[in-house]
C-alpha cells in the first residue's frame, strides 16, 4: 500500500508525501525533506547512539552537523535530494543524495532512529530515493560504509539493484547501478506484498481485541452485538470491551475508557457515535492499537471529521477497516473472530468474501450457509477510508 495524501485534514508539510507500509506492518508516511525539518533531522542525529554514530560518520559526531542538516533539508534540485520517514510528528530516519563531479553518479547516506531498525525503514527509503534521483538524471549511488555495519551492507546489497562492493582497510566501497531492472522490480513488489500482509494481520489474526461500545449501551446495540457474535464464535485471543458508565457486560473484562485497557489490543472495533468516532480513534492510537474495525458509520456533521479520522490513523500508523462496515470475520481455527453484526453465524469453509456493502455481505453469508459453503473469512469495507479491496487482493 502507498497512497499520496489528499484529505482534508492535510497540512502544507505533507505535500509530496506518500503513505507507506514498513516490514512490521506499521503505516508510517514518506515525503521529501524541507527547511522546516531542520530541527527534527538534527534531533534524529544527536539522539543516535555511540554505535550507530560511528557508523553514520566513522568517528563522533562533526562539529559543524548543523551544516550538514541545513545542505540535507534544503530544496530538492539537480544536485541534492532527501527523504524522511515519518510516524505522526516523530522523524524515523532520512536518506539523502549529493550529486559528485560526474553528474550521473552521487553519494548516498542514511539515518534510522535506534528505536525504528530492523523495520524495513531503511530500505523504504532507499526505494523512494532512487526514484527521485532518476528522475533528475543520476544513475550510480555510491556510498562508503564501515564494513563491520553488516545491516547496512545487508540492505545495499539486497535491495534488488545490480551491486557491486570492494573491501579495504576495514571500509567497504558500494556502487549501486540504478537501473530498474526485472530483480529489482520483482523485489520492490514482493516487500510491499509482504508489508501489506503483515499490516492487515492484527485485523484478521488479532491476538487481542476490544470492542468500544457507546455510552449506555444496552445487550440490543450494536457493541453488546459484536461481543455476543465474539463469545459465541469462540474467539481466541484475549477480549475486553469499554463500556462507559457500566461495570461489564456479557461476563467480558470492562474498562470506562481505552486508555484503561490493561494491554494494548492489536484490533478495536468501534461501536461508537460518529461524531466520536474521531477522537475514540485518537485514543486508540495514544494507547497502541494497531488496526481499526469502524461499525459506525462515518463521522457526521461537521465536515473536516473525516479528515480528523483518517489524521488519527495516520498519525498513529494504524490500519482502518471502515467506516460503516459490519465488520470482520476469520473461522481459522487458530482465530476464530467474528467480529461482525451478522445475525446469525456463518459456517466456516473455503470462500473469501470481500463486500463494501454490508447487507449484500450479510446477505451472501447467509445464502452461501444456505448452499452448505462456509466462509474462511469475511471483510466489510464499508466506506474505505483506508484498507480495500485491493489491499485484501494481496
Amino acid at each position: 500500500m502507498s497512497d499520496e495524501l489528499s484529505t482534508a485534514g492535510d497540512v502544507e508539510a505533507n505535500v509530496g508525501a506518500i503513505r507507506v507500509v514498513l516490514a512490521d506492518g506499521r503505516v508510517v508516511m514518506l515525503r521529501p525533506l524541507g527547511p522546516g525539518d531542520q530541527d527534527a533531522v538534527l534531533r534524529l542525529h544527536r539522539e543516535l547512539d555511540g554505535r550507530d554514530r560511528y557508523f553514520r560518520f566513522f568517528g563522533p559526531m562533526p562539529p559543524r552537523v548543523v551544516d550538514l542538516v541545513s545542505g540535507m533539508t534544503s530544496p530538492v534540485d539537480a544536485r541534492h535530494g532527501s527523504m524522511g520517514v515519518f510516524l505522526g510528528a516523530e522523524l524515523w530516519g532520512v536518506a539523502h543524495y549529493e550529486v559528485l563531479a560526474d553528474p550521473t553518479e552521487a553519494e548516498v547516506a542514511l539515518a534510522v532512529s535506534g528505536t525504528a531498525q530492523a523495520h524495513g525503514v531503511g530500505t523504504l527509503l532507499l526505494e523512494h530515493l532512487v526514484s527521485l534521483a532518476r528522475h533528475h538524471g543520476v544513475r550510480r549511488f555510491v556510498a562508503e560504509v564501515l564494513t563491520e555495519n553488516g545491516r547496512m551492507l545487508r540492505m545495499f546489497g539486497d535491495c534488488g539493484l545490480p551491486c557491486r562492493m570492494n573491501r579495504e582497510s576495514g571500509v567497504t566501497h558500494v556502487e549501486l547501478v540504478l537501473d530498474e531492472v526485472e530483480t529489482y522490480l520483482d523485489a520492490m513488489a514482493e516487500r510491499e506484498r509482504a508489508a501489506d500482509v503483515v499490516s492487515l494481520r492484527s485485523v484478521l489474526q488479532p491476538r487481542s481485541l476490544v470492542v468500544v461500545c457507546a455510552a449506555g449501551g444496552h445487550r440490543g446495540a450494536i457493541g453488546p452485538a459484536v461481543l455476543t457474535n465474539l463469545i459465541a464464535g469462540g474467539y481466541s485471543g484475549q477480549l475486553y470491551a469499554v463500556t462507559p458508565h457500566l461495570e461489564g457486560i456479557l461476563g467480558v473484562p470492562s474498562v470506562p475508557t481505552v486508555g484503561d485497557l490493561p494491554v494494548a489490543c492489536e484490533l478495536a472495533v468501534l461501536c461508537v457515535p460518529p461524531a466520536v468516532v474521531p477522537e475514540v480513534a485518537q485514543q486508540c492510537g495514544q494507547r497502541g492499537v494497531r488496526a481499526l474495525v469502524v461499525i459506525s458509520a462515518g463521522p457526521a456533521g461537521d465536515s473536516q471529521r473525516p479528515g480528523q479520522l483518517l489524521g488519527e490513523v495516520r498519525r498513529y500508523g494504524m490500519r482502518m477497516v471502515g467506516p460503516n462496515s459490519v465488520g470482520v470475520s476469520n473461522s481459522d481455527p487458530a482465530v476464530r473472530l467474528d467480529a461482525t453484526v451478522a445475525p446469525s453465524p456463518a459456517p466456516s469453509g473455503t470462500v473469501g468474501l470481500v463486500t463494501q456493502s454490508g447487507g449484500i455481505g450479510i446477505a451472501l453469508r447467509e445464502q452461501l450457509g444456505q448452499l452448505g459453503l462456509g466462509l474462511s473469512a469475511m471483510v466489510s469495507t464499508g466506506d474505505k477510508f483506508d484498507v480495500s479491496g485491493n489491499d485484501l487482493l494481496m
